[in-house]
This record gives C-alpha cells, sequence and structure tokens, in this order.
C-alpha cells in the first residue's frame, strides 16, 4: 500500500478498526511501516457500508465517492492496480 500511496496514482487512506487512537494509533501505524494517512474515525457510515467481515479490507471509492469494489484479503499493489484497471474499463 505505501508504494501505491507513494505513486500518487491514488490516494490511500487507513482505516483502524481496532479504536485506536491518538499515540496508540501513531505507534501501531509506525510499528506496521504504514507511511500514509490512517483515518481516525471509522468511514463506512458515511460510505453506507457495514464492516468488513474479514481484515484487511480494501475498498475502493469512485471520484463520485461511492464503493466501486470491496476487496477481502490482503492486497498487493499489482492486484489493486489490476483492479483499478479493470474498473477504469467498464
Amino acid at each position: 500500500m505505501n508504494a501505491l500511496a507513494d505513486s500518487g496514482q491514488v490516494r490511500v487512506l487507513g482505516v483502524d478498526f481496532d479504536g485506536s487512537q491518538g499515540e496508540a494509533l501513531m505507534s501501531k501505524a509506525k510499528a506496521l511501516d504504514i507511511r500514509f494517512p490512517v483515518l481516525r474515525e471509522s468511514p463506512l457510515e458515511a460510505l453506507q457500508i457495514p464492516p468488513p467481515q474479514v481484515l484487511p479490507a480494501t475498498f475502493i471509492i469512485s471520484p463520485g465517492g461511492t464503493v466501486a469494489v470491496s476487496l477481502l484479503g490482503p492486497q498487493t499493489r499489482q492486484s489493486l492496480e489490476a483492479e483499478l484497471a479493470r474498473l477504469g474499463q467498464q
């Protein structure tokens, strides 16, 4: 995710579903080498989607602000770029 965030092609945001905040959240992100922003509050309610049943979960949000696709389990830069390419062909 860091490499994809660094590419500038998309905006990558993290969500901590454990409810960590403040220093605990920053420490967790540092320990996991997360170098993209991690939201302090879950966006799920605003997106009108239920919490994922499996973590990690990746949601690709359209430019219009709706969930274009939900991906469950670990993702790589390659898998996300392939999914973005697929979405771009629709």
